[in-house]
């Protein structure tokens, strides 16, 4: 590797780890200690992110959609949704962090509106920003590709540290990791956002959602 090389990946490297992992730390900091809002801040890094990747001559355009993935894998994404989804439930009512079922009993039209509209918001902004972004800016990073799923679920979990909760940040990697793997072989963002809205679903039918908005009822 040329000297110039090495340059453009240290620097490369210092980028991700700001970005990754100072900027997230960070903001959950200033929003324990003020209660500043982080909806801008989410706004921003979108905005950012797609200014780089629409400026990246070598970046993919269709990895923003590629909805023949979804033709071709949503029964693979479905069948292991279901028996995980199961198990998380089971976990749920063992260690009943909550009330279960609760927002779904209490306002079944809430939940079902935002079961259908979860793999479009929040899923797949979230997916564009950290699978996308992440695997085209910083992906090369790493030669494993396991090592580079599990940077990006490590970031995903970073990005909701300022919920202060151990349920939240646990949940996000672990689905950092599938969304990842999901990914990592498709390449398709609309894939891994269908993926996202059914594990967001599930997590706010069993009773996770305070969790993940506070003081949800």
């Amino acid at each position: 590797m040329t000297p110039v090389r090495r340059s453009a990946g240290a620097r490369r490297a210092l980028e991700a780890v700001v970005v990754c992992v100072v900027v997230p730390v960070g903001a959950a900091v200033v929003h324990w200690r003020t209660s500043v809002p982080l909806v801008w801040l989410k706004v921003a890094l979108l905005a950012g992110a797609l200014v780089l990747l629409w400026r990246d001559p070598a970046f993919d355009r269709r990895d923003l959609f590629r909805f023949e993935a979804v033709r071709s894998d949503w029964r693979r994404i479905v069948g292991r949704f279901l028996p995980l989804a199961a198990l998380l439930t089971l976990i749920f009512r063992l260690a009943a962090p909550a009330a279960a079922f609760a927002f779904a009993r209490r306002h079944p039209l809430q939940w079902l509106a935002f079961a259908v509209f979860a793999p479009v918001v929040p899923a797949y902004p979230e997916e564009v920003l950290f699978r996308v972004f992440f695997f085209r800016r910083y992906g090369g990073l790493f030669k494993d590709p396991r090592a580079r799923v599990a940077a990006s679920a490590v970031t995903f979990a970073l990005a909701h540290l300022y919920l202060a909760n151990a349920w939240a940040v646990g949940l996000a990697f672990l689905g950092g990791l599938l969304f990842g793997g999901t990914y990592e072989r498709s390449r398709s963002a609309a894939l891994t956002s269908l993926e996202h809205g059914l594990w967001a679903a599930a997590i706010f039918l069993i009773g996770f959602g305070p969790f993940f908005v506070p003081g949800l009822r």
